[in-house]
């Protein structure tokens, strides 16, 4: 196992959905059903912050692309190490995401089969989530409810926003 192989890196996705409720978009490759942030191993000579963009525009099919991600919450399991950031994106990618999915053909942007919203009042009790996501809404959790309390501004993330084709 290389070294790169040890590590993850990516986001956790925040938004508000259209009736104001706050919560995090996790996605699922479907082996135990799930569901994640957007996360993978780096490419031999990439950083963790290049990983982790280049990871959340892959697993969201290129929707969200990211040119920065701040990885503050830093992690190990018994299996890998994980540098995980937090984005706010519109709740409109669960949408476009089938779109793009249905007819993308690259294998990098078709890991995940499915993203899903959870709200925020009760992810941490939802057997689907897995704990790799729970630590991060944990480490995240004063942000998240902080920025679901605040109205945003167009320019509030680093995202790149989402694909216009599809908005």
């Amino acid at each position: 196992i290389s070294e790169a192989m040890l590590h993850s890196c990516g986001a956790l996705l925040h938004t508000i959905s259209p009736s104001g409720v706050p919560g995090v978009i996790l996605g699922t490759e479907g082996y135990d059903g799930k569901f994640l942030p957007f996360k993978g191993c780096p490419h031999i000579g990439e950083t963790y912050e290049q990983a982790a963009c280049r990871e959340i525009a892959e697993e969201t099919c290129g929707i969200v692309r990211v040119n920065q991600v701040d990885l503050w919450n830093n992690f190990t399991t018994k299996h890998k190490h994980y540098h995980m950031g937090l984005i706010f994106v519109d709740y409109s990618i669960l949408d476009q995401f089938d779109k793009v999915r249905s007819t993308e053909s690259r294998h990098e942007f078709l890991e995940q089969k499915e993203i899903t919203f959870f709200p925020l009042h009760n992810v941490l009790e939802d057997d689907a989530v897995h704990n790799i996501s729970k630590i991060s809404i944990k480490f995240y959790w004063d942000t998240l409810w902080m920025a679901a309390n605040q109205s945003f501004p167009a320019s509030f993330s680093r995202c790149q926003g989402v694909r216009k084709e599809y908005a």
